[in-house]
Order: C-alpha cells, then structure tokens, then sequence
C-alpha cells in the first residue's frame, strides 16, 4: 500500500491571501460582512476601510475629523471616541475613565478632564477590557496593535459571519460581541445577512480559523458551572473563577478533553469537532474528529489547519504513518521488511487505533456547540 503513504501529498493546492497594510487582518473581516461596510483602522482614527466584494479598499477622512465607526462616516474629531494613534488619547474625554494602552493586553490610562492623569497595569491573572481589569490571561493571537475585540473596530448592531463556523453568526452590542447559531442546519450568508440553505460557495469564508481576538466566551457565571471546551483551539478551555468565564490553556501537548474534563495527551483526548487539532502537531497532517470511521483529516501548517480531506471508502486516516490505510491493515506487516516504517504506533488495525485516538473515538461524546452559547 505504498501508494497511499504519498497520495495526500499531492492532493493540496494552498492559496496565498493578501492582507490589507493594517494592524489586523482586515481583508478576512471584509469576508464576513456585507458590502459597503466600513470598519475602522487601528493604524489611525483618521482611517478606515470600506469592504466590496470581500476586499479592503483603504480611505482617510479630511483634516479635523476622524472615522465614527457607529455612523460609518467621518466627523468633527470632538464627536468621535477614539485613541488609535492618537498622541494625546485623553483630549476627547472630559469624565473620568480608563481606556487601554495599545499594544497592551493589560495597559491602562486613567483620563480626568480631558488629560492624563496616571497609567499602569493589570495585576497577576488580570487583563484590561471593557475600561476595567477583568479575570484573564494575555492571550498569545493578541494583536499587537491592541486590538481585544472586534467590536472595536465593527459598527454596532449590524450583523456578520463567523470564519470558524458556517451557521454562526455576530454582532456586535454596545461594543461586546454576541453570537448565535442559525436553525434548521441552515447557514449564515454574510452577503445577505439571513440565514439560508447551503448552497455552492456559501461558506467559501470559513477558514476554520479564528480571525477574531475576542474570547467566544464571556460574562458571569455560577461556581457550580463545569469548566467549557473552546471551539477554537483545542488546548484551552473556559472555567468559572470567581463569578466570571476564565480562559484556561492545557500544558504543551495537551488538548482539554471533554469526556474527562481535564487535559490529556493531545494524540489520546477526545475533543469537539470544532477546535483546530493541529496544534502540536507533529506532521503535515492530523486526523479530525470521526467517531463513525476515522477517515476524515487534516492538513496542518504552522501548527494551524488549512483544509480538510477524507480517505477513499473501506479506509481510515492513520496519524503516525500520514497516510490512508485499510480499515484492517497493519502498516509494519504491510512494509515487512523495508525497514523504513517500523515505527512505534504505526501498526494498528482501526479497531486498536479507534482505542488510543481520541478523534476517532467510537462512543458517542460530541457535544454539540450550540449549548456552550451562555
């Protein structure tokens, strides 16, 4: 069965994305929302973006004005609350207030009367959101332009997509993101802002990849809430600490298993079908979650997922050998003598290997991530 050792290799065609000059990725936002929406820069308040087509075309408003992402217009820069790029962000803030340093996670500015009146930063286990210090941990996709939602750069109360599920959709609600799921296994159209029946290229926009810093989980909680999977990475996961949903992350090479409820080995926990398994990953490709035949997989880059595939009929995706193999085959009696592939794990028929790869585990535990929305 050597044929099946190099078949996925030939099977990938990687498309290059150009991204917007801007501090975040701005070319995949445009994907996600209708056309003609603007949204803001964090290069500057003066600039912003407007979306056609699922491209950025950048724009600057006029000398003494500065982009109101709420009213996608520019206007004079004393009816605009904004501190990209500014050098005196406190100028336009006569109440007291906090607002974040940028480039921070955990930077504060106290402004009184329009002026600076002190900066510092959060405490062990804090981080700076909502113009105050929340129970948190910087995480590492933070940008370094500052940006810790996208609600800061997203006009209110107009709805988008999500890149990491077809039927999700966003909205931002007095700059704090919402979401929710469309019904009926129908998907969310971005283009027209509905939820509709899938259809070619609906869902061209889905990367499987987040794009968005914002913790997909927030907000009070009881101490009695059991800790949530993250349909993001599979390494962390959300536990209630002091009345508020905290990001926890799993020790390197540990995945949150949801069965258990505590991390495991990557290769052996038993994930949601959502979270990117190719964190840690040791190849160019890792199995996705199939509890029905272990055929599905994925392509990996830089430790991120690219696309998906699945094997041919009576075959199921092997981790440690990288290849389709038959759903009885051992791959060391299959390359008897060869002595290139007699590597620890490698021989196991499906059914040994449904028992040590918590992707392809046969009992019935995917939770549907529907119920993690709070």
């Amino acid at each position: 069965m050597k044929g099946y050792f190099t078949l996925i290799y030939a099977i990938n065609v990687l498309h290059s994305i150009t991204h917007c000059r801007a501090e975040y990725d701005v070319t995949s936002i445009c994907t996600l929302v209708k056309d003609n929406v603007r949204v803001a820069s964090t290069d500057s308040c003066k600039n912003y973006f407007t979306c056609q087509n699922g491209k950025a075309i950048a724009e600057s408003c006029p000398d003494e004005q500065l982009f109101h992402k709420d009213h996608q217009l520019c206007k004079p820069s004393t009816e605009v609350d904004c501190y990209w790029g500014v050098a005196t962000p406190c100028s336009t803030r006569d109440e007291p207030t906090f607002i974040p340093i940028v480039g921070t996670c955990k930077g504060w500015i106290h402004c009184k009367d329009g002026k600076e009146a002190g900066r510092g930063e959060c405490g062990q286990n804090l981080v700076f959101k909502d113009g105050r210090c929340e129970y948190g941990e910087c995480r590492e996709e933070y940008d370094p332009s500052g940006l810790q939602s996208i609600c800061q750069i997203m006009p209110n109360n107009k709805y988008f997509g999500s890149s990491i599920d077809c039927a999700r959709w966003q909205i931002c609600r007095n700059d704090l993101l919402k979401f929710g799921y469309c019904k009926n296994s129908l998907v969310y159209n971005p283009l027209t802002g509905e939820c509709i029946y899938e259809m070619k290229n609906t869902c061209n926009y889905v990367t499987g990849e987040s794009i968005l810093p914002d913790e997909e989980i927030s907000g009070t909680c009881t101490s009695s809430d059991s800790a949530i999977a993250s349909v993001i990475k599979c390494s962390m996961y959300f536990q209630c600490i002091n009345g508020e949903w905290t990001r926890r992350d799993c020790a390197a090479n540990q995945f949150y298993d949801i069965v258990e409820k505590q991390c495991a080995d990557y290769v052996a926990a038993i994930t949601n079908d959502k979270c990117d398994r190719c964190e840690f990953s040791k190849g160019d490709f890792v199995n996705d979650v199939d509890p029905k035949n272990c055929s599905k997989y994925v392509y990996c880059r830089n430790g991120k997922r690219k696309s998906k595939g699945s094997c041919p009929s009576g075959r199921y995706f092997n981790e440690p050998s990288q290849a389709c193999l038959s759903t009885g085959e051992d791959v060391n009696s299959a390359e008897e003598g060869s002595g290139e592939n007699d590597i620890a794990g490698l021989g196991t028929s499906l059914a040994l290997y449904n028992k040590s790869h918590g992707a392809c585990k046969t009992n019935d535990v995917l939770i549907s991530t529907q119920s993690y929305i709070i």
